[in-house]
């Protein structure tokens, strides 16, 4: 690895798509780190790229990286076959994140796969770059994965439920988030075979329903939940208006799962945002049960910094 190794100009086409995804991230206003906005893309080996931007939380204890939520949609996609991450950090002097060295490291584990990265500044100069992620962060070693992962086509990760989520019929929305929160049950991107699975489904206004599964980590720290996966993949997405969410788990297959504190407060802040009254579902994997909330109701009186 090394810095400063070569210089390409602002509109170098890698460096114009990451200036342009920059967008995707959602940030604070006001921010105290100083290392800026980030937007990482994940190339796969069939050519195909997932873009993702950073999610800072009023919390911090929230944030997820731009190179996780890079992978996390590539995961979405079932696509798994990723061989390289280039990240543009709008700063420049970029701070080299060792969590999304982690975060790379580990999907590299789980996935049997070498991936190159890159941090461009905000100039589009690379200033860091390895040919394997792995000799990035030797000192990092996650306990050998026995995941089977399905080789299987990339598909995508949303589908168009209805025209108009206004004219459809309440009942009719929650069993269609039911069924694309299975689904994103299936996209559980766990860290060993047989672990415990949630999905999620979000619908927005224009009616597209966009769903996912957790993004597991082996620390326990650096994980994406399944109701924060469906969120985000809206966001990448360009989606930023949401109206309802569901959530099923393989735990509670006959009675109503629930949704954790901390993605309470991770949607409750996303709410606060965006201007969101959602309508949450939570259901029972394999009985026709589930109950319904306001994100109020899951999390009243809530923490905020007044930071966005």
């Amino acid at each position: 690895m090394s810095k400063s190794i070569n210089k390409p100009a602002a509109a170098n086409k890698l460096a114009k798509s990451l200036h342009e995804a920059l967008f995707l991230s959602v940030t604070k206003k006001a921010r105290t780190d100083g290392n800026g906005n980030a937007a990482s893309v994940a190339i796969s080996k069939s050519g195909k790229s997932y873009f993702g931007g950073k999610a800072e939380s009023d919390t911090n204890l929230l944030d997820v990286t731009s190179e996780q939520t890079a992978l996390l949609i590539a995961v979405q996609h079932r696509d798994f076959q990723i061989v390289e991450v280039a990240t543009l950090i709008d700063s420049t002097k970029p701070i080299i994140s060792p969590l999304a060295l982690k975060v790379m490291a580990d999907f590299a584990n789980r996935t049997g796969t070498k991936i190159a990265y890159s941090v461009l500044d905000a100039e589009g100069t690379t200033v860091f770059k390895v040919k394997n992620v792995l000799d990035a962060i030797p000192f990092y070693h996650p306990e050998p994965s026995d995941l089977k992962l399905k080789k299987v086509a990339p598909k995508a990760n949303w589908a168009k439920v209805a025209k108009n989520s206004k004219n459809t019929d309440e009942a009719a929305i929650a069993q269609a988030l039911k069924k694309y929160a299975l689904k994103g049950l299936e996209l559980a991107f766990t860290t060993y075979q047989g672990a415990s699975s949630y999905g999620a489904a979000v619908l927005t206004e224009s009616g597209k329903i966009f769903y996912s599964g957790q993004y597991s980590s082996p620390d326990k720290r650096l994980m994406v939940h399944a109701e924060m996966g469906a969120i985000l993949a809206a966001l990448m997405a360009k989606e930023e208006k949401l109206t309802h969410l569901a959530v099923v788990s393989d735990k509670f297959e006959a009675e109503p799962c629930q949704t954790c504190g901390p993605c309470r407060q991770f949607i409750t802040e996303l709410s606060k945002r965006y201007g969101w009254k959602l309508q949450v579902y939570c259901f029972a994997k394999k009985q026709p049960v589930y109950n319904t909330y306001s994100i109020e109701t899951l999390l009243p009186n809530s923490w905020g910094s007044k930071k966005w």
